[in-house]
Formats: structure tokens, C-alpha cells, sequence
């Protein structure tokens, strides 16, 4: 696996045959409000000119609408592929498919502010995370079927928890509720397959499913960062306990 990170810097890209064929950006309209970011706690250095992270064959582009840094953006990571995959021999006669597979990347390389990332809508304008409505719709159908009928497959509650902990990778302190389903999905592969759920275990899916509702109605990003504290509370520490 490689990972690579690319600023782009202040030179104009050149174009590459694929560029032309990316749509323009698509922004929200100019009656919503743009959210500010709240101050980090840690010091990251400026850059205007924009960022791409790339991990194996998915990017992510980031740069603020000055200028011409979309159209520049729009042109960087075509320009990035055919440039590592371009021929080293000028006289290579052996046919070559194109590494870029056009139709998917039409589809999903258009710039926008809202942009679904790794199964998550992050709003750039509004600066929220949420999960789209066909997650929230199928992951809940699960749960609420082994609420119904209080008991559950191995399989099902595997996929649940997989499910889940995408979920908690956002909301972190509903991992306390998914200890016991756990428990329940070694019960059920020990089981052969069935197993009946605990009134506790029930509860904890019910809680469980709040989070994922908690979810698609969408988080601020600002809660989910590493911020300044804006209040400090100091207390003084005794031998057997706080004091």
C-alpha cells in the first residue's frame, strides 16, 4: 500500500486530456452561511493554495474558492496519475489502458462543498459530518429487528458491529454501549448461529440505534477536533481523593 501527499504549490498545473472532462465545481447557494472554525489547540501551518491526500486509489481535495485554485485543483490529480503512469520509453510500442478509470472518476472527482467521504457527508460549508439516509435506513432496519424479536444471528450482529464502529470512529463514546453486544455476538458463534438477547443487551441496541440517528441528522466538526479550551476548571488533589 502507498500513501502520498501532494501540495501543489503556486505553479500553474499543466492540462492533461482528462482535465477537460471533469465537471466545474458545484458550490451551495450563497444564502447559506459559511460556519468559522473554531480555534485548535494545536498550531497548523497556512497554506491557501490547497491540499490532496491520497490513499491507494481515493483522494481528497481541499483549497479554499481563491482565485484559480478549483480549476488548479481540477487539474491536480489527473496531472498526478498520468504523470506517474505515463510511458518512461517515448518508444514504447505496447498498448497501454488508461490507469484512470473515466467513468468513475466523472463521477466522484467534481469539486463541491458537500462531499461524501469514506461513507460520510462532510459539509464544507456548514462544517457538519453525518451519515447518509441509506445507512442510517439499513443499518437501523437490523437493529430494529433484533430489538422486535429479541434475538439475533451471529452474522447479523457481526455486520452490526462493523457497522457501528464506523459510527463510533465519529462518536466515540458509544463504544461504552457495545461491550455487551459483543458478548452476545460470542454467545451466538459458540451458539451455532442464535442466540437470545438480555433485556441489558435490548437496551444497549436501542441506545445504540439513538446514536445512529444522532448521526444522520449531522455533528459539527468543531466538536470532533482537537480545540483551545475556553474554560479551564483546576482542582486540588488529596491523598484519598479530590478534594
Amino acid at each position: 500500500m502507498q500513501y502520498y501527499k501532494i501540495n501543489f504549490g503556486t505553479t500553474l498545473l499543466s492540462l492533461t486530456p482528462l482535465s477537460d472532462t471533469i465537471e466545474k465545481p458545484l458550490s451551495l447557494p450563497d444564502d447559506i452561511p459559511l460556519v468559522p472554525a473554531k480555534e485548535l489547540s494545536v498550531a497548523l501551518p497556512l497554506n491557501e493554495n490547497g491540499y490532496i491526500d491520497i490513499y491507494i486509489d481515493d483522494n481528497i481535495d481541499v483549497t479554499p474558492d481563491l482565485g484559480d485554485h478549483l480549476m488548479r485543483m481540477n487539474r491536480a490529480i489527473p496531472l498526478a496519475i498520468r504523470t506517474l503512469a505515463r510511458p518512461l520509453d517515448e518508444d514504447d510500442i505496447l498498448l497501454r489502458k488508461d490507469i484512470i478509470l473515466l467513468k468513475k472518476f466523472k463521477a466522484e472527482g467534481r469539486l463541491e462543498e458537500v462531499k461524501t467521504v469514506l461513507g460520510w457527508i462532510i459539509n464544507t460549508r456548514t462544517l457538519t459530518i453525518s451519515l447518509s439516509d441509506d445507512k442510517l435506513r439499513n443499518w437501523s432496519a437490523d437493529i430494529s429487528m433484533m430489538v422486535s424479536s429479541k434475538k439475533a444471528h451471529h452474522k447479523i450482529l457481526e455486520s452490526t458491529l462493523g457497522r457501528l464502529n464506523h459510527v463510533a470512529c465519529v462518536i466515540n463514546p458509544m463504544r461504552q454501549f457495545m461491550g455487551r453486544v459483543y458478548q452476545a455476538l460470542s454467545r451466538a458463534s459458540a451458539l451455532g448461529g442464535w442466540t437470545r438477547l438480555s433485556l441489558e443487551e435490548v437496551a444497549d441496541l436501542q441506545t445504540l440505534s439513538s446514536f445512529l440517528s444522532a448521526a444522520h441528522h449531522g455533528l459539527s466538526l468543531n466538536n470532533l477536533i482537537f480545540r483551545k479550551p475556553m474554560l479551564i476548571y483546576r482542582s486540588d488533589a488529596l491523598e484519598f481523593g479530590i478534594g
